[in-house]
């Protein structure tokens, strides 16, 4: 049985976990110590509840280290969180009254905190119990109603708690007459793989657009690959938002369903190729054939929105539409940055050292033959499963850059690939990452030919 919280989140028995009630200190009038000194009036219990709250407070602000910044590598914040591990740890190990004394505290009636209720809703999510869950759900349930800063920390916390239990005690909230109940919750069971087929079926359909946002943001794996295409063509053919035309190609996309790339076509060869950021999501469907259409946003009136997705395709037919580019009078420097940065991106060769237009095409002309025109590049490399999965162990630290990497990872399988989120904790990120690889290793045996993506 784990009694303590090392890296990740587990759920705890607190009998097993508590020190056990507070001793009285008794000094001598005659003598005093450091310890009688330094205690508060109240003795061993008004110093407990004095440690749980500056425990408490700790644990608030290192919600905020928990994302890696411009320049961390995504191992960056495991020490931050083992700390707000240990914190966590403390107030378990103090037993009932800690815990009493911290639900007490997640809601300021004077102003939002978001950073307490995060703190709070992940003590509790880290106990075994059912009354402490039942505090876990009415404070998240709070939160929720009271200010939208709060309701996304509440998200977070839960999200992050490793109780079992807690997808059984929020169901019912997924029928609240608030939507932004409705929405949070799905977002939670959305995050745990716990949003039952006929509750996404539901959500995706609701009369609020934030509720249907959250259904569109859960992973569909093990759903039924029709119910999904005809619950999201409704979005997909949409012209009024395109927030949910972007989620919901994206949802499409981690399924390669036929509905979603048409919509991605659609938008791509429109005179607003950005928007809903379809470019990126057509090459992120990883088919060759569409280096068509890329080329044509990139010989368009919007011609930067092309380049990231030239990129993520990694097609080399491309590459000449890039250097094309980069050659244009009205390329600034900042656009010449961008499209060296693309062409060292698919290919791996030095074009971002290289100082001009015509410099880079010598520079292609030189190594163009050792490409092959039906095989994805990234950085010279074949494209394949393995280099994306090593792209999560080592590649950019940013949330947005490994959630894209892991989004084309379930493009490539049609959401077969085990589950992985750039939100865990680091040590769970960890164990996401060796499941992939024992996953795929797994696929290897069993089909022993290349998992390039092509």
């Amino acid at each position: 049985m784990t009694r303590a919280l090392l890296d990740v989140p587990r759920c705890l028995k607190v009998e097993t976990s508590y020190v056990g009630p507070p001793r009285v200190l008794i000094t001598p009038r005659t003598r005093r110590n450091a310890w009688a000194d330094a205690s508060p009036s109240g003795g061993t219990a008004a110093y407990r509840r004095q440690a749980v709250l500056e425990c408490l407070d700790t644990a608030a602000v290192l919600r905020e280290y928990r994302e890696p910044l411009e320049g961390e590598t995504w191992l960056t914040p495991a020490a931050s969180e083992r700390r707000l591990l240990a914190q966590v740890n403390a107030i378990i190990a103090l037993g009932p009254q800690a815990l009493t004394q911290v639900a007490a505290l997640s809601i300021d009636p004077e102003v939002p905190d978001p950073g307490r209720v995060f703190a709070v809703l992940l003590i509790l999510g880290c106990v075994e119990g059912p009354d402490w869950l039942a505090q876990a759900r009415d404070i998240f349930l709070a939160a929720t109603l009271r200010n939208p800063a709060e309701a996304a920390a509440a998200v977070e916390a839960l999200s992050l708690c490793p109780n079992p239990e807690l997808a059984m005690d929020l169901a019912p909230l997924l029928g609240h007459e608030q939507a932004r109940v409705r929405a949070s919750t799905t977002r939670v069971l959305a995050f745990h793989g716990a949003l039952s087929e006929d509750a996404w079926d539901d959500a995706i359909h609701d009369r609020d657009p934030s509720v249907v946002a959250a259904a569109a943001c859960a992973p569909l794996r093990g759903y039924d690959r029709g119910v999904c295409e005809r619950a999201l063509q409704p979005l997909l053919a949409r012209r009024d938002a395109e927030a949910l035309v972007r989620l919901a190609m994206r949802a499409g996309l981690g399924l390669r369903l036929g509905a979603a790339h048409d919509c991605a076509v659609r938008i791509v060869r429109s005179d607003h190729p950005y928007w809903g950021d379809a470019a990126n999501c057509l090459a992120m469907f990883g088919y060759l054939a569409d280096a068509s259409r890329i080329r044509e946003v990139l010989a368009g009136a919007h011609p930067l929105e092309g380049v990231d997705a030239a990129v993520i395709l990694g097609s080399i037919e491309l590459v000449p539409d890039l250097l094309d580019l980069l050659a244009r009078d009205d390329c600034t420097p900042e656009a010449s940055i961008e499209i060296k940065q693309a062409l060292a991106g698919i290919t791996g060769l030095a074009f971002d050292t290289a100082p001009d237009a015509a410099e880079s095409r010598r520079l292609w002309a030189q190594g163009a033959s050792n490409f092959e025109s039906r095989v994805r590049y990234r950085r010279g490399r074949p494209l394949s499963l393995e280099s994306l999965l090593q792209s999560l162990r080592a590649g950019p630290g940013s949330r947005d850059a490994r959630q894209r990497a892991y989004l084309e990872m379930l493009a490539a399988t049609e959401s077969r690939v085990p589950r992985f989120s750039p939100y865990d904790f680091v040590g769970v990120q960890a164990e996401s990452l060796r499941r992939i690889e024992h996953w795929l290793a797994d696929l290897q045996s069993r089909r022993p030919t290349s998992t390039n993506l092509h």
